[in-house]
């Protein structure tokens, strides 16, 4: 972790650097650009990824982009009664995602309101998701059912997310919260990693 000016951090993930500023009693987080090529979601072949032509039980044509991993969001009438622990595994290893799959069950409310929830790849279904957040409201975006700003409500709690249109960088702005706080002995840790 960085600090910048103005108290602004670039936190270092798997997925990449990640610049982070506080607004207000929040912080945003630049996830990056959403990567929506079929190689870079990936897909096991060529498809448009704003609709992708799989259908698993009830649901069908997902679409799919990589925010630092690889999501599928399907949209469905009401995200609070689907089947996620059904759902989720049998999308999560199918054959067309070669590195497994994050899915999203999204429910369009209105442009600037979504509802979603989330099954991760390795983990199941979670209370919340950021990089889940984000690939939801690219895919409504894309589909012509969401502004380019709008709240993302999880079951953790609601995200506002912002998919700018100038360098296709997605926002994610949240509350924070105290987790852990830890301290490390570097001399100790240089002598674990050498």
């Amino acid at each position: 972790m960085a600090r910048l000016n103005g108290g602004d951090v670039v936190i270092e993930t798997a997925a990449g650097l990640l610049a982070c500023r506080a607004v207000g009693d929040e912080i945003e987080v630049d996830m990056g650009p959403v990567r929506t090529g079929w190689v870079e979601v990936p897909l096991a072949k060529d498809m448009d990824t704003a609709r992708v032509d799989l259908m698993v039980g009830p649901l069908n044509g997902p679409a799919c982009c990589n925010v630092g991993n690889p999501h599928a969001t399907f949209f469905v009438q009401d995200a609070d009664v689907v089947d996620v622990a059904g759902l989720g595994p049998q999308v999560e290893h199918h054959a067309l995602f070669p590195e497994r799959v994050n899915v999203g069950f999204l429910t369009v409310e209105s442009p600037t309101a979504l509802r979603l929830r989330m099954w991760e790849r390795g983990a199941g279904e979670t209370q919340a998701c950021g990089s889940g957040a984000c690939a939801a409201l690219t895919a409504a975006v894309r589909r012509g059912f969401a502004e380019r700003r709008a709240t993302v409500r999880l079951d953790g709690g609601p995200l506002v997310i912002t998919w700018r249109k100038d360098d296709g960088h997605v926002l994610m702005q949240g509350p924070t919260s105290f987790v852990f706080e830890g301290r490390i002995d570097l001399e100790r840790l240089e002598g674990v990693c050498a």
